[in-house]
């Protein structure tokens, strides 16, 4: 009816999770006309010559929709989306050339002047929304009993899906208003948490959740090549190297702007690539990537996840780059069973204030994630005002919900039970027990062996914290037991200083290192162990960062060793050489240590009187220098010991992830082996990749020496090509570790060969060092199995021949991973 104004407003949303649907095409009927949805799924349009009465929705992963329009009114509209659920295949370009490609090169070729880490420094006002709910709530888990405790709700709740059928129960919601800093050169970033507010079930301190929900941790930039998304390098469709990766299609050109923008469709040409299926808008010209909706689906080899949908939008800066201002990432897991409580969490943020020409010194990065004081108490007249997207009612509904979730015992008590599987400790007030799995264990010394630890909760102080042990083994019928205060003088640099005297056994080069230290691996090496000893250990430290990834450590320590015979292990030195008359089998250590370690793109996340490291991609550098004090507490030993080292993290995209690591040590002076640099086999079934897993335990030992490794994960980009693997979503590591070292003389004068105890002379354990040959390993691994398990087949290359050594073994280890 040509004159007569229609107007067509409204909002597009998916019909399971109410997810607002970005960029969403409607069409006119069977015409190419049409509209888009904005980016929280809002569109309005007006005209006065409607080219149908009908108006086609159409989005990536979801059924048509067809709405009828009234010709020259005004239509409010709420379009639903229902999923598809769509094999995905090849895309057929029955074109000689396919259009797309052009602006997909153009945009390759724009890609790092259109970037915003172009950009040398830029500053924001961030807004991150944050909404997790139960889904796949089955009839049977409502009509059963805890579906009756929690009466109506179902009902009252069902707003979110739109189906009652379907319903979906909040357990947590979140807002964090927050200031964030990038600086290019050097590479340094803050974000400062102004305002926080969150509610969930289980959530005792909001301080650490805040950090984590801050928008530090949901920033993606397609402009880059590849994207880290739960740990896996994802390609861009805009990457150097896509077009080896993405088939491409041109679906639409919008030409209501100063500039054409052109809407491509793009898929991995192989399903269970790690690649996204979606689309991406270019612009004319510039090449650049103004808006993109993309996802991850379960057809790709990642574990755990049915859907993730990452929706961004880009706006040009003063500088010419562009910049992010709204992103929204919605995963939807997996769930376990057909009948199991599946999660979806909705992640939103915005960016204002966008600030690209203030320039701050590297001082003021010192800390990466910060907190004001008054972040957690912001009044409703705070966040009505500063809020960047308006709470609709059904998030308000949400937060009363949740309220009344916390309030139901059996809620409580699910919680209880969950932290104390997950922590090991069962909280009492200001009192921590546990962990349960250290309860009862077993090793040659002590025979079997229980133990009950304690420490402080938040609730007993924010400053101090006392954690400790009390364990009795059943052989030597000795106690043993540990005390560790600490106190907390700086937060917002995490500087701490501590005591901490601990009597107990000891595996030495393993229990007290943190490369080796993991559960299983630990538990089943000392299970047949004969190598283990008793210490007193008594420790005053020192810890402050200095700036944005750079941590300083002081440690004034006293250690007493005393040996005693396990089975074939017998230790003694000389401490008087030349001397040779005179063996002791106990000696005292006192030393000053000062460590240093520097990781740029690392972050940490404070946690009540613990802190979480989330690796970055990148590398670590550390350092740490041992000094040995003689004299002081019975010290017996003047020595230096100097460890140096990197740790590197590279992505790689479709070809996985790769870790390298490099250290070179040296100890100057004459000590007893246990001193010195003591290199850990694996005599076990558990593979663990900081170990030697062919090497036996106590086979090397150095004062001067080098090591490397590699591991690559391959991601299952091999076996994705093997039609009778792919559907096991196996995944292919690759490995290699080397050491090389040597030991001068006068370490080895110091062990005798035996020892005179009066009525007979026992033989002392021996040790040895390397020939002219590198220790050397290789392996090959399979992880994924089940989702759980990796197995990995390693080859021993050099020292062959030895005695009592495999030369090939089968190690396996269980994890969960994406």
């Amino acid at each position: 009816m040509q004159g007569q104004i229609t107007t067509i407003r409204g909002r597009i949303y998916a019909e399971e999770t109410r997810e607002p649907l970005a960029f969403a095409n409607l069409y006119f009927g069977s015409t190419d006309y049409g509209f888009y949805s904005d980016f929280e799924g809002n569109f309005f349009y007006t005209t006065d010559s409607l080219k149908s009465d009908t108006l086609k929705c159409t989005y990536l992963g979801y059924l048509v929709n067809y709405v009828t329009l009234k010709k020259g009114e005004s239509n409010v509209l709420e379009i639903e989306m229902k999923r598809e659920i769509v094999q995905t295949g090849t895309v057929e370009i029955k074109l000689k050339y396919n259009p797309a490609l052009k602006w997909i090169a153009l945009a390759q070729d724009k890609r790092k002047e259109n970037s915003p880490a172009n950009l040398q420094q830029y500053e924001c006002e961030n807004f991150t929304k944050n909404i997790i709910a139960l889904n796949n709530i089955n009839e049977k888990l409502r009509r059963g009993k805890f579906g009756k405790e929690l009466g109506s709700m179902f009902d009252t709740i069902s707003y979110i899906s739109g189906d009652k059928s379907k319903s979906i129960l909040p357990v947590f919601i979140s807002e964090v208003i927050s200031d964030y800093y990038f600086n290019r050169n050097p590479f340094l970033t803050k974000e400062v948490i102004r305002a926080s507010r969150l509610k969930g079930i289980g959530v005792q301190d909001g301080t650490f959740l805040s950090q984590l929900l801050g928008s530090s941790f949901v920033s993606y930039n397609f402009y880059d090549n590849t994207q880290v998304v739960i740990d896996k390098g994802i390609l861009s469709p805009i990457a150097e190297s896509a077009m080896a990766i993405y088939n491409y299609q041109l679906v639409n050109v919008d030409k209501s702007g100063p500039r054409r923008v052109f809407q491509i469709y793009c898929e991995p040409k192989n399903s269970k690539d790690l690649a996204f299926h979606g689309f991406v808008w270019i612009e004319d010209t510039t090449g650049a990537l103004l808006r993109l909706s993309l996802e991850l689906n379960n057809q790709s080899n990642i574990n755990f996840l049915e859907k993730l949908r990452i929706t961004q939008e880009y706006s040009r800066t003063e500088s010419g780059a562009y910049f992010c201002v709204n992103t929204r990432a919605v995963v939807d897991a997996a769930e376990l069973s057909t009948n199991a409580v599946g999660v979806v969490a909705t992640i939103t943020v915005t960016a204002k204030k966008v600030n690209t020409t203030t320039v701050h010194p590297p001082k003021f990065y010192e800390s990466r994630v910060t907190m004001a004081p008054d972040a957690t108490t912001k009044p409703d007249s705070f966040w009505n005002s500063n809020r960047h997207l308006a709470m609709n009612a059904a998030e308000a509904r949400i937060l009363s919900k949740i309220d009344t979730l916390l309030q139901m015992p059996r809620i409580r008590t699910y919680t209880d039970l969950a932290n104390f599987l997950v922590d090991g400790y069962r909280n009492f007030g200001k009192i921590d027990l546990g962990p349960y799995y250290s309860l009862v264990s077993f090793n040659q010394l002590e025979g079997p062996r229980v133990r009950l630890g304690f420490r402080t909760s938040y609730k007993f102080s924010h400053k101090w914290h006392f954690e400790g042990f009390a364990a009795y083994g059943f052989w030597d019928q000795k106690w043993k037991y540990s005390l560790d205060a600490e106190y907390m003088l700086k937060r917002m640099r995490w500087r701490k200083i501590g005591l901490i005297y601990r009597r107990d056994v000891d595996q030495i080069g393993m229990t007290d290192n943190d490369n080796y230290a993991t559960g299983l691996f630990t538990t089943f090496n000392l299970l047949g162990s004969n190598y283990v000893n008793l210490n007193r250990d008594f420790r005053m430290y020192f810890g402050t960062d200095l700036r944005n990834g750079l941590r300083v450590s002081l440690t004034a320590g006293n250690r007493y060793y005393q040996f005693t015979r396990v089975n074939s292990f017998n230790f003694a030195w000389y401490p008087v050489l030349p001397d040779t008359s005179v063996y002791s089998t106990n000696f005292t250590n006192s030393t000053l240590t000062l460590s240093i370690r520097y990781a740029p793109r690392y972050y940490f996340l404070a946690n009540d009187y613990r802190r979480v490291t989330f690796s970055g991609i990148g590398p670590e550098y550390y350092g740490t220098v041992i000094q040995g004090v003689p004299g002081i507490l019975n010290s017996q030993f003047r020595y230096t010991r100097i460890i140096a080292g990197i740790n590197y993290n590279k992505v790689w995209g479709a070809v996985g992830r790769t870790m390298f690591n490099l250290e070179g040590s040296r100890v100057f002076g004459v000590l007893p082996y246990p001193l010195l640099t003591v290199y850990i086999g694996n005599q076990s079934f558990v593979y663990n990749p900081g170990a030697y897993n062919q090497m036996r335990i106590f086979e090397f030992i150095t004062d001067r020496s080098v090591s490397g490794s590699i591991e690559h994960h391959l991601n299952g980009y091999l076996f994705n090509r093997v039609p009778l693997l792919r559907k096991l979503k196996w995944r292919e590591i690759f490995a290699t570790k080397a050491i090389y070292g040597t030991l001068a003389q006068k370490n080895f004068d110091i062990i005798p060969r035996n020892i005179n105890t009066g009525s007979e002379y026992e033989p002392i354990s021996q040790f040895k060092t390397f020939s002219t040959l590198p220790y050397w390993e290789v392996s090959a691994g399979i992880e994924n199995i089940l989702k759980i398990l990796r197995v990995d087949a390693v080859w021993r290359l050099t020292y062959r021949n030895e005695p009592r050594v495999r030369n090939f073994g089968v190690k396996a280890s269980i994890g969960l991973a994406f």
